[in-house]
């Protein structure tokens, strides 16, 4: 079987989690998906709403760094 894999980078995006994650649910396809989501130092409520929204998902992962804002010369 085919297989789908979706990365998406989240940062202080609280107020669209639910409308993000209930689209990735309405894909339809001869193919299995999988999910990667990376928070990337969210400050807001983001990373707690995502664990709730895909917590019914099947093959869902999410990963969590710390955000670097600035790159040392």
């Amino acid at each position: 079987m085919l297989r789908c894999t979706y990365i998406v980078l989240i940062h202080n995006n609280e107020s669209n989690i639910a409308k993000l994650v209930d689209s990735l649910k309405k894909i339809v396809g001869n193919f299995r998906k999988e999910f990667i989501f990376v928070d990337d130092g969210s400050t807001d409520n983001s990373l707690n709403l995502l664990k709730a929204e895909v917590n019914d998902i099947p093959r869902t992962t999410i990963i969590t760094q710390k955000c670097k804002d600035q790159v040392s010369v």
